[in-house]
């Protein structure tokens, strides 16, 4: 059987409108892994910042050695933090990657759905010519036959 326009192109916005849905899981899947991320390094950041109060000078006495010990922790914790940022800025560049591709997917969606609408219309009114056609055919065809049958009943009883 032939698919009218409006029936392929409606399957054609449902896959569409799929499409953006599954769009939007990914945006929310990386929105989370930003949110994560951005969480992690807050907690790195506010880590380094109580360490290096309590380890500030005249804060205790220290030794050399804890001195340098401290020094190396501080410094594997600006690593942290340095890689942490690293991935806060991967994880933003997805979430709005992954943004992007799902607002151009909906407005695709979108405006497939109005195509589909627009063809659904245009074949309504054809229907609509049709059967008006129709009905005016079949209202001629009476129109004519009552006509025959009068001039024919007419003619006989005129000779």
């Amino acid at each position: 059987m032939t698919r009218v326009p409006s029936e392929r192109i409606e399957r054609v916005a449902r896959l569409a409108a799929f499409e953006a849905e599954s769009l939007v899981r990914q945006v929310r899947e990386a929105a989370r892994a930003l949110d994560a991320a951005t969480r992690q390094l807050g907690d790195l950041r506010r880590f380094r910042g109580d360490y290096a109060r309590s380890a500030a000078p005249g804060a205790a006495r220290t030794s050399g050695i804890e001195l340098a010990n401290r020094g190396r922790f501080v410094a594997r914790i600006d690593r942290a933090i340095a890689q942490k940022t690293a991935e806060v800025d991967t994880c933003t560049e997805r979430w709005q990657k992954a943004r992007a591709t799902w607002i151009s997917q909906r407005q695709r969606s979108g405006a497939l759905a109005n195509v589909a609408e627009r063809y659904q219309q245009a074949e309504r009114a054809d229907a609509e010519r049709v059967d008006q056609a129709e009905a005016d055919d079949q209202w001629a065809s009476n129109v004519r036959t009552g006509a025959h049958q009068y001039l024919a009943g007419g003619s006989e009883r005129g000779h």
